[in-house]
C-alpha cells in the first residue's frame, strides 16, 4: 500500500485525496493520516439512483 511506503520513506508531504466512502474504513483512516494526507473528499458521482443507472454506475446511494 502506498501510505505504508510513504510513512516507510518518512517523506515530508501534505497529501489529500478522493475516495469512494465504502473503500474506507478507520484502519484505512488512520494509515491515511500518517502517511500526511491532511484532506479526503467522500467521492459520488450523484445523489440520485435514478441519475446513476443509465451511466451504468456501479454505486448506489444508500452505499455511501
Amino acid at each position: 500500500m502506498r501510505c505504508r511506503r510513504i510513512i516507510e520513506l518518512d517523506l515530508d508531504l501534505n497529501l489529500w485525496c478522493i475516495i469512494y466512502p465504502e473503500w474506507i474504513d478507520r484502519e484505512l483512516a488512520q494509515l491515511m493520516a500518517r502517511a500526511a494526507c491532511r484532506e479526503v473528499s467522500l467521492g459520488f458521482e450523484s445523489g440520485s439512483d435514478r441519475i446513476l443507472g443509465p451511466f451504468n454506475k456501479r454505486r448506489a446511494l444508500a452505499r455511501a
